[in-house]
């Protein structure tokens, strides 16, 4: 038996864990995140090719591995920094961690985008009430907010930070599951935490006082909805997922479980609106969406594809015929790829993603966020990078990394290596990081690409409508933010026909979170839809199973 010592930021005294030496001290740090509600630099371990597991480490340690001598600098390798996951703890140990405030989701580096879909023209009647407004968008991975002032339609600032909730997994089964494990207090108090420092940061850059702020509005999946509630998740957690609460109404900001307890950063009888959901798998958040795109006034069949670790997807049909207007929605479980998580050089789109990759001339060109050196790949990164290796015949259609028969092939534009459980492709490489994608990235992504376009197969089936008659594909979501058509389509990201429409939306979800909080008729509009929209269920149909199978080629699609 031995301890370990983690000196967290977040924490004014050190944590100490017992271990069982030999261990893991990629796992022994992630359980001391996970038993002190922290997030984890990274909670995937990508055998010493991110990086991102780096820290500094002191105590009985086993010896540096030629991945650490290689991807660390003289430097770090001096201090003593080591990568946690190829690092086994041989005695007592001192770990001093930089945890996700400083990672890929690092607060203020993350990017709000509404692609024009602002509130301008849209109030006609403004929201009754006094000094400041918020408006939310409780993400599974991230978190956003907009500060309004009473009566107007321009956010005077707005914010963004990683939902900490994700210490108990990156989608919403693990957090009920958590939940009914007897967490549930614990994933109360982290988004409520969450929720308060966004706000204070929202104050802090507009010059307001959060003590002024008298109205809250959330939009959110109906996941993060009962977390946020402390609700029991139990209804939302087996057959037949009957939500016994849809929400659609106002709590006081400081009794939000009906505890007592809530958010301490405003008046504890601020009214906080939580947006109605249609399902337990068609939430809040699509409701916005929705509201905020208006797609109810339009006169041809359209589609909104949110596209994140949960994606959920709408389409609308216009009344013709005698026939009244739909709303169908369906969701399907993409996993975090499109996020960029869970992928070995992942990260969100912040400065020194690769959010574009093109072939100009034969030779492939980087777009990075912020004009930054290339740290990772973000969702649309990952989306062209598949894309331009399946262009360069380096990945098959059925998604296999092909690996050049001839060693130093001048020819090829970017190294495919063969390494154990497949092969992986070099997208960019200098003297201290590399970025590559390995197998299991493009299995992520074909996993998440053949649930979202099964997905959208089953929606217009159900409607009995041809994809090419779909007036306008709405995208949504950080994934879609640097989204290339032209990429989608070789890979078959959507059904053949559907993208020749698409249009960028940004956060519509937090847009519709902010026309709920200013103005007055949002909410009754908001309810109407939820009422209105009908849930097309594809778990466990044969339909969805057989096109899912179909939609994991990367096969080019048809506009």
């Amino acid at each position: 038996m031995a301890f370990l010592t983690v000196h967290f930021a977040e924490r004014e005294t050190p944590f100490k864990l017992k271990i069982e030496p030999p261990c893991s001290a990629f796992e022994a740090y992630n359980q001391a995140c996970k038993l002190c509600g922290i997030a984890p630099r990274t909670r995937n371990c990508a055998n010493g090719t991110c990086g991102k597991c780096r820290a500094r480490i002191n105590g009985r340690l086993s010896d540096k591995t030629q991945e650490e001598l290689q991807k660390l600098s003289a430097q770090e390798l001096a201090g003593g920094v080591r990568l946690l996951c190829q690092t086994e703890i041989l005695g007592d140990a001192e770990i001093f961690a930089s945890t996700a405030d400083s990672s890929d989701l690092a607060a203020g580096k993350m990017q709000i985008v509404s692609a024009g879909f602002g509130l301008g023209g849209r109030i006609s009647d403004y929201s009754d009430y006094g000094g400041f407004g918020v408006a939310i968008d409780l993400g599974t991975t991230t978190i956003a907010g907009l500060l309004f002032k009473a009566g107007t339609d321009k956010p005077l600032s707005s914010a963004v930070m990683p939902n900490p909730q994700r210490v108990y997994g990156t989608d919403v089964i693990s957090r009920i599951s958590a939940s009914l494990e007897g967490r549930s207090a614990e994933l109360f108090k982290l988004v409520c935490g969450a929720i308060d420092t966004l706000i204070e940061e929202l104050c802090k850059k507009a010059g307001a006082a959060a003590a002024d702020v008298s109205r809250i509005s959330i939009s959110a999946n109906t996941t993060m909805l009962y977390l946020l509630t402390e609700r029991d998740c139990t209804s939302i957690s087996k057959s037949p997922f009957s939500a016994d609460c849809l929400f659609g109404f106002s709590l006081e900001a400081g009794n939000l479980n009906g505890k007592r307890e809530g958010l301490k950063a405003v008046d504890k009888a601020a009214a906080v609106y939580l947006l109605p959901c249609v399902s337990a798998f068609i939430g809040a958040d699509t409701v916005a969406c929705i509201l905020s795109l208006n797609i109810e006034a339009s006169s041809r069949a359209a589609v909104i594809a949110d596209m994140g670790t949960n994606s959920e997807m709408v389409l609308f049909v216009p009344a013709e015929n005698g026939k009244q207007a739909e709303i169908i929605c369906t969701s399907s479980a993409a996993g975090p790829a499109f996020e960029g998580a869970n992928i070995s050089c992942g990260m969100c789109a912040i400065d020194g993603a690769i959010e574009n990759i093109s072939l100009v001339n034969g030779k492939a060109e980087f777009s990075v966020v912020g004009g930054a050196k290339p740290s990772g790949l973000c969702g649309s990164g990952l989306l062209d990078a598949v894309s331009v290796l399946r262009q360069l015949g380096q990945i098959d259609e059925s998604g296999t990394i092909l690996v050049s028969d001839c060693a130093d092939d001048e020819e090829e534009i970017f190294e495919t290596v063969a390494e154990a459980g497949g092969a992986k492709a070099v997208l960019f490489k200098d003297a201290s990081t590399e970025i590559s994608l390995s197998q299991n990235d493009v299995r992520a992504f074909q996993l998440a690409k053949a649930s979202l376009c099964a997905g959208l197969e089953c929606l217009a089936s159900k409607a009995q409508i041809d994809a090419h008659s779909i007036g306008r594909l709405y995208l949504a979501g950080g994934f879609a933010k640097s989204f290339s058509v032209q990429n989608a389509v070789c890979v078959g990201l959507f059904p053949d026909g559907m993208a020749q429409n698409a249009k960028y939306c940004g956060n519509a979800s937090l847009m519709g979170a902010a026309l709920v909080l200013q103005d007055k008729h949002a909410p009754a509009k908001a309810a109407a839809i939820a009422q209105k929209a009908t849930l097309q269920n594809l778990a466990g149909t044969k339909q969805f199973q057989d096109l899912f199978l179909k939609c994991m080629a990367l096969k080019p699609q048809k506009l």
